[in-house]
């Protein structure tokens, strides 16, 4: 197992998240999304990464083995990307993460250490201001 802090991969998450959101805003289906060639690949980038964050959560046992279905979500994004079904994808990003996000935000919560993190976390992401502001709403 990796030294990383448990703490960290629940934060990779909500990150991932956010960053999708932000690359979907304002697109209405997936061929919108599919069109904008850099908003794709930059959220098929995020599930991968949101999806092997959730790989060492279901590890750590903080979330429940339904989510492993994330990580075969993440599988075959990677090993089958030119026979991604386009209306999955559109539903994954519109009705399941934001479920997710509020599951992570609510595990967030409840950690000790959480504004340190949460401070970490906005210092790694200065660049990125839409991250900041959604991670200082969740500041103690």
């Amino acid at each position: 197992m990796s030294k990383r802090e448990i703490d960290f991969y629940i934060f990779d998450v909500l990150i991932s998240i956010i960053k999708i959101e932000e690359y979907i805003k304002g697109k209405t289906n997936a061929t919108e999304l599919l069109y904008d060639c850099k908003s794709w690949d930059a959220v098929m980038r995020e599930l991968e990464i949101l999806a092997e964050a959730m790989k060492k959560l279901l590890e750590y046992d903080i979330v429940d083995s339904e989510k492993r279905k994330i990580v075969n979500f993440r599988n075959i994004i990677v090993h089958n990307y030119f026979g991604i079904d386009l209306d999955i994808v559109w539903d994954v990003l519109i009705n399941k993460i934001p479920i997710l996000k509020n599951e992570i935000i609510n595990i967030i919560n409840s950690l000790k250490n959480k504004n340190e993190t949460i401070e970490c976390f906005m210092k790694d992401n200065h660049y990125l201001p839409f991250v900041i502001k959604e991670l200082a709403k969740l500041k103690d």
